[in-house]
């Protein structure tokens, strides 16, 4: 379950920020330990249990099309395997 606060975040800041780098084509990593499919999920709980499909939804449309998941595995740290793959693609513009 999820304070109010954490909701606001999602609703009025991330969304904000994702629109914006949506509309202005940049490069845009996230990093987290959830794929789409259980991140989708996490950002659907509301307080009190509340359901916030729709909600997360729009979140998920705007960071599907500004990111593609990728798995990082093995016995190198993960955030190094994100530092070079976002290395690799800082040059990469979707068009």
């Amino acid at each position: 379950m999820q304070s109010s606060r954490h909701l606001w975040v999602r609703d009025e800041i991330l969304q904000v920020i994702l629109q914006y780098r949506m509309q202005e084509d940049l490069p845009t990593f996230f990093t987290s330990n959830f794929n789409f499919q259980d991140l989708e999920k996490h950002f659907a709980k509301g307080k009190n249990g509340n359901d916030e499909t729709w909600e997360a939804r729009r979140v998920m449309e705007r960071i599907r099309y500004l990111a593609e998941e990728t798995r990082l595995e093995g016995e190198k740290s993960p955030m190094t395997e994100t530092i070079k793959l976002m290395k690799a693609h800082t040059s990469v513009r979707r068009f």
